[in-house]
């Protein structure tokens, strides 16, 4: 009889739920911050370029925490980390209601919540890789990562439903709301075990050995972050500028946000679609990479369009520029932990450090031209940024390195069932996983 930990097909959809809504609630805050420039700004007396400048301090403190995320999240489990992640947005975006009427309040708030979104992101990855088949690891990461979309979602549904009737701070109520319904929603995954990762069988072909730690020392996956850099400075103007944009083109707010919602579903069907191309068809780390940089490529040219100051431009190249620009995150993400499947914390915390700084560095590049140069010339430089990302991205290749690992010796997807992976179940006093050499305060510190 199967073990409550191995048996399906509860883990798939059962184990893979409370994690959306999780996810949802640690960007929530920066995306309203972009869908609602319009009426925060009006109301604090504040244009795009500082719009840009809150959304930078949110994923800067993003950039800056994600390391070291991963390194938390690896050592006291995945769930502990989402709790607390959780518990920091619900945080910012309650300061954001009831304290935000300045901008430097507004500042600390969205460093706050950067921070917690770096830890809530990266635990989500290892969530993903501990508690979900590693056959399906490709809609796995692809569903997850479809909470982001699915936060700009949100926050163009809150437009026309909420704010205009409302008021804005009533759309970070609701935010605050839902991160702590998701803590709570968690409660049940602390006792969960971890999946026994298959035999070698089953492992996807061309997946690369194991790190000990993806550090300075493993140069492909720092290069690979700095084209995911590009990449995601992209992507952002999606989240954080398509509503004013649309608005500067003769849309109403309502039918922006309710465009933006659009394209946000778009983006979470292209993450699915490419997560189950990747699982069935057992893709290598380099042929999802390529992928990824082909969606990047196509997501470029939709952006341009968005440069032609009609509504029907934007209308027509809304399918591109979200199905594809915004969809290959799922896919990065997969292909970062089948190339390092023995630290999926650490290794997405190098990964994720690259993504954030693309999140942080748009945003200062954008508003600004946005604000003064018009959209235009924005939507241009976003999509130079893509076809940066997309060639960075096509050239890296993350296996073979100098220093890997033998296959067998600390490689997850390969070992058998006593392989070691902590769990956020307590220990016994002075007990410490063999997962977890030294203390905690050396895996913290160094």
């Amino acid at each position: 009889m199967p073990s409550p930990a191995t048996a399906s097909p509860r883990p798939l959809g059962g184990r893979l739920v409370p994690l959306i809504p999780a996810i949802v609630a640690s960007i929530l805050p920066v995306f309203l911050v972009g869908a609602l420039a319009g009426p925060m700004g009006d109301d604090l007396g504040y244009g795009e370029a500082t719009t840009g400048l809150l959304m930078a301090a949110f994923f800067a403190m993003s950039a800056l925490v994600a390391q070291r995320a991963g390194t938390v999240a690896d050592a006291v489990g995945p769930v502990t980390s989402l709790q607390i992640g959780l518990a920091g947005s619900g945080l910012a975006a309650g300061m954001v209601a009831t304290l935000g009427r300045s901008v430097p309040l507004l500042a600390v708030a969205m460093m706050l919540g950067g921070a917690s979104n770096a830890l809530t992101q990266v635990a989500a990855n290892v969530y993903v890789a501990r508690h979900l088949p590693i056959e399906r690891h490709g809609v796995a990461f692809a569903v997850k990562q479809s909470a982001n979309p699915g936060g700009a979602l949100v926050a163009g549904l809150v437009l026309p439903v909420l704010v205009v009737h409302v008021g804005w701070r009533s759309a970070f109520v609701l935010a605050a709301t839902g991160a702590a319904v998701s803590a709570v929603a968690l409660v049940p995954a602390r006792s969960w075990e971890p999946l026994a990762p298959p035999r070698r069988g089953h492992r996807p072909q061309g997946a690369g050995p194991a790190r000990h730690a993806p550090r300075l020392a493993d140069p492909a996956l720092w290069l690979l972050a700095a084209a995911a850099a590009c990449g995601s400075a992209s992507a952002v103007a999606l989240g954080g500028f398509f509503v004013e944009s649309a608005r500067d083109a003769g849309m109403s707010l309502a039918t922006a946000g309710l465009a933006a919602s659009l394209g946000s579903g778009l983006a979470i069907a292209g993450r699915v679609v490419v997560g189950t191309m990747a699982d069935r068809r057992a893709s290598s780390p380099e042929a999802v990479l390529r992928w990824v940089a082909a969606m990047l490529a196509v997501g470029a040219l939709a952006l341009l369009s968005f440069g032609l100051r009609v509504p029907t431009a934007h209308w027509i190249a809304l399918a591109p520029a979200f199905g594809a620009g915004w969809a290959w995150p799922g896919a990065f993400n997969l292909a970062v932990v089948r190339a390092r499947p023995g630290s999926p914390g650490r290794a997405t915390g190098v990964s994720q450090t690259g993504i954030y700084v693309g999140t942080t560095a748009g945003p200062l590049i954008l508003g600004p031209l946005s604000e003064h140069a018009g959209y235009g010339l924005t939507w241009a430089a976003a999509a130079v940024m893509a076809l940066l990302g997309a060639a960075g991205i096509a050239m890296v290749r993350l296996g073979g390195e100098p220093g890997a690992m033998a296959p067998g010796h600390g490689d997850l997807a390969a070992a058998g069932p006593s392989a070691p992976a902590s769990t956020d179940r307590p220990l016994a006093p002075g007990a410490v996983p063999a997962s977890q050499p030294g203390s905690m305060l050396r895996r913290l510190m160094g």
